[in-house]
């Protein structure tokens, strides 16, 4: 009788260890592979934004030192105003033009091209990157008045073209005085490099 009675038993026992410890498990196996292959996507994604990271830095350890340098000259980090129009006045007095009425006023920020965030940089469904339009540079106003002949005016000009720094020339008005002597209302842009971007 036990003989007969213990594969009745083994099977009771098997079914219970089924349904109490191998049910479970196979849950927990299935629940184990789907976080397998979102961890999976995620390692995809983290080595192709690895990759264009990589490549980006690669691109900008191109540039050899000189350029930076200038560039960093050109578009700074910061631009100290009163700096600037010191310069300015020197570069007048080698034309022997003098400097008055200066004003000094920082502008809206400049849109353009952004610094993109890393999610932004690569986007693993192949579609375009939504990267927002913020302003990387910051945009300052110097106006002035320049007194002197034209010729000595047109000096000026050109020897502020070729500054490394970089001046826009918005506007430009002149008036007579006495003499070869004229009034040259300058206003400049300066830009700088939007820390915060």
């Amino acid at each position: 009788m036990f003989k007969t009675l213990t594969p009745i038993f083994a099977l009771i026992i098997a079914a219970g260890l089924g349904f109490t410890y191998v049910q479970p498990t196979l849950v927990d196996i299935k629940r184990l592979q789907t976080e397998e292959k979102e961890y999976q996507n995620t390692i995809e994604k983290a080595s192709k934004l690895k990759e264009s990271i990589d490549k980006k830095k690669a691109e900008i350890n191109a540039f050899d030192a000189i350029s930076v340098s200038r560039l960093l000259t050109m578009i700074p980090d910061a631009v100290d105003p009163v700096l600037v129009v010191m310069n300015l006045d020197n570069l007048a007095s080698e034309y022997r033009l003098s400097l008055s009425n200066i004003t000094i006023k920082e502008l809206e920020e400049s849109g353009g091209g952004a610094a993109a965030t890393p999610e932004e940089l690569v986007d693993p469904e192949g579609g375009e990157s939504s990267v927002s339009e913020k302003a990387p540079v910051i945009e300052k106003e110097i106006g002035f008045t320049l007194t002197g002949t034209y010729e000595d005016f047109t000096e000026f000009l050109g020897s502020l073209e070729k500054s490394l720094e970089f001046f826009e020339v918005v506007n430009l008005e002149f008036s007579k005085e006495e003499g070869d002597l004229f009034d040259f209302d300058i206003t400049l842009h300066t830009y700088t490099f939007n820390p915060e971007k």
